[in-house]
């Protein structure tokens, strides 16, 4: 995928500065529009000459407002008309480009909103004449986006079925950790909606597995996960020293790949575990709570996860995890979160193990509190 942002720095929903170049048309859409498709044009050429053509194209990055502004105080009211004719631009230019060459390279648009106000943003466009585009990017984090992997497929429903276009999230990442490596401010802090707020390299892998379900069963087209790779380290960057997303990277703080991370969901080797607990014999103000090595921090440390009762008045409690084909550990049950609460198998305090030996999608671990 190859990202236009059409400006001299990174765009975003807070800027969308044109570049130094273009400014002196900046005013002149149709020059403008120009500039942007002779630019995307000669760069597919480029790309194609040295054999990196992409396999598709965004056209702006993050567009919530108007995009290729002389100052970012211009982003709005939003100019539908102006943004048109550009993002139109750059789509007929890799069209034309797609046409002369004989390739199909995708195209899509790309904002940071959630499903109601992408539905609103992608209609009122429509209405100044939107050229056809392949796909619609989405970013979607927990930080600014609370809403659902669940609710996120069902956007991806409806905008193939009222469109005729798919979703394609662009950037999404759950954080692995709260701690920091460096000095720099990290930018996420928040767990999804719906998760523990216990932040661990499983859930962040979990997320991700349920993003990507969440697309391939509504008519998706993807996801990128944005920025695994940007650890900690020495250099300067726009935004100083160190990295504002360590917490959020597939790595450890010594930069070796966490163990059951996010990067495990592009495999297909994921089965959702659902484990279970009768509470039933531990009491009447008693709670399920499961910790394990999937629970694991990312520094050796087993972490407290609350479990979801299975309905009101229930004594079952539950947790979805998606953990690989044959792997091995061990767990155990408590009645509150505390590490004093836990259970007493048969009057032994001892782990319990789970083997995921199965060719199925779905595994279920069930037992009852305190007992083998």
């Amino acid at each position: 995928m190859l990202d236009f942002h059409y400006s001299d720095t990174w765009t975003d929903p807070q800027q969308n500065l044109v570049p130094a170049a273009w400014k002196p048309v900046v005013k002149y859409s149709s020059l403008l529009a120009d500039s942007v498709y002779n630019y995307t044009y000669r760069t597919l050429e480029h790309l194609n000459s040295i054999g990196l053509l992409p396999v598709m194209v965004q056209i702006g990055n993050e567009t919530n407002f108007n995009i290729m502004v002389a100052d970012n105080n211009d982003l709005e009211p939003v100019n539908f008309a102006r943004n048109v004719k550009l993002f139109n631009a750059g789509l007929k230019a890799v069209s034309d480009f797609n046409a002369k060459y004989g390739k199909q390279i995708l195209t899509m648009l790309h904002v940071a909103l959630d499903p109601g106000s992408a539905s609103t943003w992608l209609s009122r466009h429509k209405r100044y004449g939107l050229n056809y585009f392949d796909l619609l990017g989405l970013s979607y984090y927990p930080q600014w986006q609370g809403y659902t992997p669940a609710e996120l497929g069902n956007f991806a429903s409806s905008l193939h079925t009222n469109y005729g276009t798919r979703l394609f999230v662009a950037e999404t990442s759950q954080i692995w950790t709260r701690a920091w490596n460096d000095n720099n401010h990290n930018l996420m802090s928040k767990m999804c909606a719906g998760y523990p707020d216990v932040p661990s390299p499983q859930l962040q892998k979990d997320y991700v597995t349920e993003i990507k379900r969440a697309l391939i069963n509504n008519g998706g087209a993807g996801f990128c996960v944005w920025e695994p790779f940007w650890v900690s380290a020495s250099n300067k960057t726009l935004w100083g020293v160190g990295s504002n997303w360590e917490n959020a990277t597939f790595f450890d703080f010594n930069n070796n790949l966490l163990p059951h991370s996010a990067i495990e969901a592009y495999g297909d080797n994921n089965v959702k575990v659902t484990f279970e607990v009768d509470m039933y014999g531990a009491g009447s103000t008693a709670k399920g709570y499961i910790t394990g090595d999937f629970t694991d921090d990312g520094f050796g440390h087993w972490q407290i996860i609350p479990m979801h009762q299975a309905a009101e008045g229930s004594t079952k409690y539950y947790l979805d995890t998606y953990l690989c084909r044959n792997q091995t550990g061990q767990f155990y049950f408590l009645s509150d979160s505390t590490w004093n609460s836990r259970e007493s198998i048969n009057g032994n305090v001892q782990d319990r193990y789970y083997n995921i030996n199965t060719t199925e999608d779905w595994m279920k671990i069930a037992k009852d509190f305190g007992q083998q």
